[in-house]
């Protein structure tokens, strides 16, 4: 004010290169974390393989391995869950695929996979997990596993 700048000489004096590359950099990162935010997946997947029992041969002669499937769901409503299973040939789960989990909640999933004896290699094959909300489908994780064969 003591030296009596007009509107001018102000912005020249305020807007510089300094704060518009600071202001672009501070817009650029804003964006980029509401954009994560807003397409983030509300479902997180553990899968741990039960290391006690390597392979079991069961009664039909197929293979199962058992699997212990931390399912979190981050949402605020309660999720249904199918989980599916695939990678090798013949590969299902045994007994129930779906789970429910409240709302922002952990629940484990004990499972079971039995694959033919001779779907693959002996020793650790990659399968994957395909866990998916039933009532919307972009809701989906796929996690890979390791199949053990004797």
């Amino acid at each position: 004010m003591a030296q009596k700048l007009d509107k001018q000489d102000i912005l020249s004096h305020i807007i510089r290169p300094r704060i518009l590359l600071y202001t672009a950099i501070l817009i650029l990162i804003t964006g980029l974390a509401a954009w994560f935010l807003a397409h983030r997946i509300p479902l997180k997947v553990d899968i741990i393989r039960d290391r006690s029992t390597l392979a079991r041969e069961a009664d039909d002669g197929q293979i199962e391995n058992v699997y212990s499937l931390q399912i979190m769901n981050t949402e605020e409503k309660p999720h249904r869950y199918v989980v599916t299973v695939d990678g090798l040939e013949g590969a299902k789960i045994d007994g129930a695929t779906e789970v429910e989990v409240p709302a922002a909640t952990l629940q484990s999933f004990m499972t079971v996979v039995r694959v033919p004896p001779d779907a693959g290699k002996k020793g650790a094959n990659q399968i994957h997990f395909e866990i998916k909300a039933q009532e919307n489908p972009d809701i989906r994780v796929r996690e890979k596993a390791s199949f053990m064969l004797p």
